[in-house]
């Protein structure tokens, strides 16, 4: 924690916050001259719902050692910080940065110039938001996918790229080769750690639903050992709908501007594919200790006849 930046941005944003816009009077002259902005005291009745008295004064001086989401989203709110300056406060308050958005609408809001950019990639290319919601694509990426997909227009991508990889029948048994070792347990393991990371995400818990209810994809999320995260740089089978089989690269990444998406651009390389290595389930070897024989040893020579 950084307590003389916390104490300075804090008392910055406080200053430049009109009393009148949250609802008190405008702050009284003291000593002979104006107090700008809102105080301590009225900063804590803002947050009185949730947090003692006192609490916003404690936090200034940097005096909560870990100050929990919601009061920084509160104060974040109650002083009018935009998503870079909520940031800001959370590095300084915690040292980590938010794992959502204030304004829910943000995770689902792509900038126009990211469009662009995905139209002067050559290689499929994709931008979801934290529940695999499409959101963009370029030319490239339509090609792959048959027209007989269920419940998705002909010439056009699923609208949730999760449940192409995981769920939808058609694509786990025609155009994944090997689903079951290199796309099933990996993509239902990063809609595992997805959830765990926006556990409010509606969206989300509607794709596990899904998965919990799913025969084939149910054994896989439930196993205990499904620890993986994101897909950068791996190297997949794949049958694309125009270019045949062979192996697609997926190169990963976070727009900043969209907490929780995903940027994907996927070098496909038709041709010959490379049966892929089991990742999961991992078979660890076991640390019991061998059990002592159960058979009885071979009776000695009675020493006395000898």
């Amino acid at each position: 924690m950084n307590r003389r930046e916390l104490k300075s941005m804090l008392e910055r944003h406080r200053a430049l916050t009109d009393p009148t816009e949250r609802g008190f009077h405008p702050t009284p002259v003291r000593r002979g001259r104006p107090v700008d902005g809102l105080s301590q005291p009225q900063m804590d009745m803002l947050l009185l719902h949730d947090f003692a008295a006192g609490t916003y004064g404690r936090l200034e001086r940097g005096q909560i050692e870990h100050p929990p989401a919601l009061l920084l989203d509160q104060v974040s709110k109650h002083l009018g910080l935009n998503e870079d300056e909520r940031t800001v406060l959370y590095l300084l308050a915690t040292g980590e940065k938010p794992t959502h958005p204030l304004d829910p609408q943000q995770a689902v809001r792509l900038k126009p110039t990211w469009q662009a950019a995905l139209d002067g990639i050559s290689h499929m290319a994709y931008i979801t938001d934290a529940a695999w919601n499409l959101l963009a694509w370029n030319a490239s990426f339509p090609r792959m996918f048959p027209d007989d997909v269920p419940g998705v227009e002909p010439g056009m991508p699923p609208g949730n790229i999760m449940w192409w990889m995981a769920l939808c029948e058609t694509a786990r048994t025609r155009y994944f080769p090997y689903w079951e070792v290199s796309w099933g347990p990996l993509a239902l393991a990063q809609l595992k750690a997805a959830v765990l990371a926006h556990p409010d995400n509606e969206d989300l818990r509607g794709l596990e639903a899904q998965a919990l209810a799913d025969p084939v994809a149910r054994p896989i999320y439930t196993h205990p050992e499904l620890e993986y995260v994101h897909p950068d740089s791996d190297t997949r089978p794949l049958l694309h709908r125009e270019l045949g089989p062979g192996m697609v690269t997926m190169c990963a990444a976070e727009p900043f501007s969209l907490p929780g998406g995903r940027l994907l651009i996927l070098p496909f390389a038709p041709g010959e594919i490379t049966p892929p290595t089991p990742l999961w389930p991992q078979r660890r070897p076991s640390r019991r200790r061998p059990r002592p024989s159960s058979a009885r040893p071979e009776a000695t020579a009675d020493r006395s006849k000898l």
